[in-house]
């Protein structure tokens, strides 16, 4: 039977005959025909495995072998065909065909590697392991020293890698100078061996890291000896230290080379006498340990030494003109007195106070915290001495209506008369009380019944009356004891008070005032009648000084304008021409007197105003009643009027109805009302023209005019007062009129 079976692909055409020959008997062919052989059964892959099964490699690029068992039906193959493949080639990748392979490391990680063969596999696990890197080399000990040539000692080096510290490292070492230190070694330890004094830094490197040890070679040790001699006692000591002796000999070994100071402290009556050996004389004693050296301290007996010094009193106080004896003490170490030595006195300001050589302090002139020093054999002590003057001291004064105030040359300002709180009446007569918290106080004004005071550092304190806000501390109608301060904070360089009202300079040349405005006499541009707290004056005007008065006002600028406000009729017909300007009419801005004239100063009393001209020339205009003008005559003007004297002045003030003025060869003149001495010319008669104050030689710095009193502050600092003194503003005990200066005692 033929069957044919044709395949197409494409344009191939492939015709397959067979021919199939079967003897076959389908009920036709003979029973007993022989059965054909059997074919052969098919070979099968049973397994297939892969050694070695698991693996470790490190780094990228290591390789290694794998082979494969194919395992089949008829046994071990022994040509198999396998195909190789990995299961993260990222990792390693595998080459191969037969029943070998190769695998090569890509990076560290894990793969499974793959063998196939008659559709069954076979594999190993591959580890690639990252490399181990050294991390760093520590040498141990990291610094050494060692003495003297041939000395031997040993380094150890630990590597640290990435997996630890390394077992059996490889290690160079080296060292930086061979001529002072050697080492030897290849492993882990290495043996060193000096060669000379110096320095060198022995270097272990192994897997391209280093480590270092810092090795000193000194020379060998001298010995250093000390011998403590003499008919004295002391004690030897060393620096650096090894050397303490006191007594016999003593020795220390030193480095070679190394500077030793040797100091010796003498024992109570004794004294080093001389070094002997290796230094001389009896300072320091220094040597060099370049060899072996010897030095001898010899102590002698000596006199008995001063410790301590005590004065006796500590804190004294002196009247100007009087003495007082100090006494000084010399001990010794033990407290025993010292007797025999020389003591030497002195005074730290002989302006003040001297000291004579047996310890008489004479006090000459009043001041404070003069030190008295005693010296015994270079040992010293300190007392503390105060001379007070019999007499008030001054450096600032101000007189008011019924009270004075002075800032004493000593610190701290005083007032006496009436106590100025108005209507409390209380009076302190003639005793002079320290103002509370004043010992900062430069500058002190009154008015009225009120007074206020500058600080150094500029701050303004007022205390008083305050019935119109003159105290500056933002309320009006309750007066205070003690000073209080100014509300705003400003700080001041010069402070003036009038009547009822109180105004201030600034460094920049600005005034300011508070108080009584009933009559435009602040100038502040307000119609408030009460100001509480510093206000600008109007007009932009910068000024050199002020002097607020009663009802009006008066300034100079830094131009030298005299410029003046306020009323100047308020008290009838009489009054007017206060202003200087020629009008008679009250202002309520700083207005130009007549003229043009250049001014220095200027004083405002009650209803008359003066001035001084650049060359010292007195100026006045306004009330003349009491001849407060200083024309000889009774008659008030409107502009400035000149004082009737060929005398020239450095400063003027102004009372209520008198006016006064220091010449330039500072004397005191004064002219106007005197009912009560104010003049002080030793009447009371009107004084119509300058009359010379009757102080004999005393000679004034400063003065000025209250209501019906003058206070003066002559060349010598001492307080001077005199005219009304009711209520004891004078500050002296007289009663009734004082018509002369009168000197003001200490408090």
């Amino acid at each position: 039977m033929r069957t044919a079976f044709v395949l197409r692909r494409g344009v191939r055409t492939f015709a397959l005959l067979a021919t199939l020959t079967a003897l076959v008997s389908c009920g036709s062919g003979s029973s007993d025909s022989a059965p054909g052989p059997t074919p052969p059964a098919p070979v099968t892959t049973v397994s297939v495995s892969v050694a070695p099964a698991a693996l470790a490699l490190t780094g990228a690029g290591a390789t290694a072998s794998l082979s494969a068992t194919v395992t089949t039906s008829a046994g071990v193959a022994a040509s198999p065909t396998v195909t190789w493949t990995s299961g993260n080639p990222s990792v390693a990748t595998v080459v191969g065909s037969g029943a070998t392979a190769t695998v090569t490391t890509v990076a560290p990680g894990t793969a499974t590697i793959t063998a196939t063969s008659g559709g069954q596999s076979g594999s190993a696990a591959l580890t690639v392991n990252a490399p181990v890197t050294t991390q760093s080399v520590v040498l141990t000990p990291a610094t050494l020293t060692l003495v003297g040539v041939g000395t031997t000692a040993q380094l150890s080096a630990t590597v640290n890698t990435s997996v630890g510290v390394a077992s059996n490292p490889a290690v160079v070492w080296t060292s930086s100078s061979p001529a002072v230190v050697t080492v030897a070694g290849s492993g882990a330890t290495a043996s060193l061996t000096t060669v000379a004094s110096g320095t060198a830094t022995i270097t272990a490197t192994s897997g391209g890291q280093s480590g270092s040890a810092a090795v000193t070679v000194t020379p060998p040790a001298q010995t250093l000896t000390v011998t403590v001699a003499g008919a004295g006692a002391g004690s030897v000591t060393s620096s650096p230290a090894g050397i303490t002796c006191s007594s016999g000999t003593c020795t220390s070994a030193f480095v070679a080379g190394t500077t030793v100071t040797l100091t010796a402290a003498s024992a109570p009556g004794s004294a080093l006498e001389a070094w002997s050996g290796a230094c001389s004389g009896a300072g320091s004693c220094t040597v060099v340990m370049s060899q072996a050296r010897a030095v001898t301290a010899t102590f002698r007996v000596a006199p008995v030494r001063v410790t301590t010094v005590t004065i006796a009193p500590t804190v004294i106080d002196v009247d100007e003109g009087a003495t007082t004896l100090l006494t000084a003490t010399a001990r010794d170490a033990a407290g025993n007195v010292v007797t025999g030595r020389t003591t030497v006195w002195r005074s730290s300001d002989t302006t003040i106070a001297t000291v004579s050589t047996s310890g008489v302090v004479s006090g000459r002139t009043e001041g404070d915290t003069v030190r008295i020093t005693a010296v015994v054999d270079s040992v010293q002590a300190t007392a503390q001495v105060v001379v007070r003057s019999l007499f008030f001291l001054a450096s600032d004064v101000a007189a008011g209506a019924l009270a004075s105030c002075a800032i004493r040359v000593s610190g701290g300002a005083y007032c006496w008369g009436e106590r100025p709180l108005g209507a409390s009446g209380a009076r302190t007569g003639g005793n002079r009380n320290l103002v509370s918290g004043s010992a900062d106080f430069t500058r002190v004004v009154m008015g009225e019944e009120h007074g206020c005071a500058l600080d150094r550092a500029g701050r303004v304190f007022c205390w008083g009356s305050n019935g119109e806000g003159q105290l500056g501390n933002g309320t009006f109608g309750t007066g205070v004891f003690a000073p209080v301060p100014i509300v705003g904070g400003q700080l001041f360089t010069q402070l003036f008070a009038g009547f009822y009202q109180t105004c201030a300079v600034n460094a920049s040349s600005r005034a300011y005032c508070w108080g009584n405005n009933r009559f435009g006499q602040l100038a502040v541009g307000s119609s408030e009648v009460f100001v509480t707290r510093p206000t600008l004056v109007s007009g932009g005007d910068l000024f050199a000084m002020l002097d607020p008065g009663s009802l009006h006002s008066c300034g100079v600028t830094t131009a030298g304008v005299a410029k003046c406000w306020g009323d100047q009729t308020g008290l009838g017909p009489d009054n007017r021409g206060a202003l200087g300007d020629g009008s008679g009419t009250g202002k309520t801005v700083p207005t130009p007197v007549a003229g043009s004239r250049q001014w220095t100063t200027i004083a405002v009393g009650n209803a008359h105003s003066c001035a001084l001209d650049t060359g010292g020339a007195a100026w006045c205009w306004g009330r003349n009643r009491e001849g407060q003008l200083g024309t000889g005559t009774f008659t008030s003007t409107l502009v400035p009027t000149a004082v009737s004297t060929s005398l020239r002045f450095t400063s003027i003030t102004a009372g209520v109805h008198h006016t006064c003025a220091i010449a330039t060869t500072n004397d005191a003149y004064c002219w106007g009302a005197n009912a009560s001495g104010q003049v002080g010319n030793g009447t009371t008669a009107i004084a119509t023209l300058p009359a010379r104050v009757d102080a004999g030689a005393v000679q004034f710095r400063q003065i000025v005019g209250g209501n019906e009193h003058t206070c003066a502050i002559a060349i010598d600092r001492k307080l001077y007062c005199w005219g009304t003194n009711g209520s004891g503003q004078t500050g002296t005990s007289a009663g009734g009129a004082v018509t002369r200066p009168t000197v003001v005692s200490r408090p």
